[in-house]
């Protein structure tokens, strides 16, 4: 459910951002943001993995994820949404894609014996 959530999210912002401001140069630069992020973080991500506990990164990764939305909605219940919102909504989730799939594919080879890797990530694969 996460994973389907995360991609009508992602969709929902994309189309938000757009109509919102009438050009596509918001969510361009936005994506270029996250892409920045993704050149600078991505190396170090591996090593932390294998550094720390993959169950508790997964953990962690879901309850930021969490918190950001739940800061944004409990917001939108008292206030008005603003785009920068959604951007930080839109970056936190693009930062959550990119620790959970290497931290799940890490730990499903430290739960799960060697023969069984193909079944299981072929699985995960279909469930992405």
């Amino acid at each position: 459910f996460s994973g389907f959530g995360q991609g009508m999210t992602m969709i929902g912002i994309s189309w938000y951002l757009v109509e919102s401001t009438g050009s596509a140069s918001l969510l361009g630069s936005t994506m270029l943001l996250s892409s920045i992020m993704t050149l600078l973080i991505g190396p170090y991500l591996g090593t932390l993995i294998d550094r720390f506990s993959r169950k508790a990164i997964l953990q962690l990764e879901q309850l930021g994820g969490f918190s950001v939305l739940a800061l944004v909605t409990a917001w939108g219940f008292f206030g008005t949404y603003q785009e920068w919102m959604m951007i930080l909504v839109f970056l936190a989730s693009m930062f959550m894609f990119h620790v959970h799939e290497p931290t799940q594919a890490a730990f499903i080879q430290e739960t799960f014996e060697q023969k069984h890797y193909k079944v299981i990530n072929s699985t995960m694969e279909i469930q992405i």
